[in-house]
């Protein structure tokens, strides 16, 4: 339907630029009075009736201005959407911001009880070595206890084979 339209203002204005271009310099001259008809202080712009006749392609004038004051209005509207648009950006961005800072401190925090328990805590393969030598040291004094329990234990005759005899 706009094609339609385009089309139709554009054969229009096609047909209206040569009548309104054979038709200037008579009308000037028939529409324009001469300088001795206006008074040498008024400035005021002077309405005058055109010997011209009306073409269709006038009738174009205010769809067009209402085509333009609609376009207006949606570019107001599109004009104030991108500005909230670009507002919530910015709110986002401010939070996003504030957000990677806290994630900063809470890295940095991090970073140093890492440095603490490096720091305090031996290395691991050390553990591990001090607690072979205690699992060792362990069993060595469990012999000891069960050799001293076996040279406190007395070793009873058999009152058995003793009876009997």
């Amino acid at each position: 339907m706009d094609s339609k339209k385009n089309s139709s203002l554009n054969t229009a204005m096609a047909q209206q630029i040569p009548d309104e271009r054979s038709h200037t310099a008579t009308s000037v001259a028939e529409t324009h009075p001469t300088a001795s008809d206006h008074s040498p202080l008024s400035t005021a712009p002077h309405s005058h009736s055109t010997t011209a006749p009306i073409d269709p392609g006038y009738e174009i004038l205010p769809n067009l201005s209402t085509h333009s004051e609609e376009y207006g209005k949606q570019m107001e509207n599109l004009n104030r959407t991108l500005s909230g648009l670009n507002s919530i950006y910015e709110i986002q961005l401010k939070s996003v911001s504030s957000q990677i800072g806290t994630i900063e401190q809470i890295n940095q925090g991090l970073a140093r009880l890492r440095n603490i328990y490096d720091d305090r805590l031996p290395d691991g393969s050390v553990i591990k070595t001090e607690t072979e030598k205690m699992a060792d040291q362990l069993r060595e004094l469990n012999e000891v206890y069960a050799r001293m329990l076996n040279a406190m234990t007395v070793i009873k005759p058999d009152n058995r084979n003793n009876s009997n005899s």
